[in-house]
């Protein structure tokens, strides 16, 4: 284990961002599965009764005069409905991120909320996403194996990133 820690590539920060911004987009293409999955699960849970039905609350007509309706409240409704979905065990494929369900939501659906109703470009969203996954990534592995850090704060500062990035 030791060999192998010595020989591996040091990663930062900043090469994610790079490798984020300037990859091909053929090879990164894939991470629009995670908005696809993601934004699913969220919509499923939007039509059902799972959990404590927050998102879906959030979306409603007296929540939108407490909440507003704006781009932070649709990121909170939409990222809230899907992890009510996954943790009241609906049958929703979700793509999860360093072996969470919820962080994979985390990371994707805050981004594709901005991306879509600040009208970004396909490329655009593809780009914000692979930072954003890419930064929780990152964290984990510098954090290790048990952290006394919930994993929805990493998921949440990388869609911070990826917005951030959109912006």
């Amino acid at each position: 284990a030791e060999e192998e820690e010595e020989t591996s590539p040091e990663l930062n920060l900043y090469k994610v961002y790079d490798f984020a911004l300037t990859a091909p987009l053929d090879e990164i293409r894939f991470i629009l599965d995670t908005a696809r999955l993601n934004k699913a699960a969220a919509e499923q849970a939007f039509k059902g009764n799972y959990g404590h039905s927050l998102g879906k609350m959030l979306r409603g007509t007296y929540e939108h005069k407490v909440m507003g309706d704006s781009v932070f409240s649709h990121i909170l409704s939409y990222t809230s409905a899907a992890c009510d979905a996954r943790m009241a065990g609906a049958m929703i494929p979700v793509m999860s991120n360093s072996g969470s369900g919820n962080q994979g939501i985390s990371a994707t659906l805050p981004v594709v909320v901005f991306a879509e109703e600040n009208g970004k470009t396909e490329e655009e969203l593809i780009r914000a996403l692979m930072l954003s996954h890419l930064t929780v990534i990152y964290i984990k592995q510098s954090l290790g194996r048990l952290s006394a850090l919930c994993g929805c704060v990493v998921a949440a500062t990388g869609s911070s990133c990826g917005i951030t990035w959109l912006m």
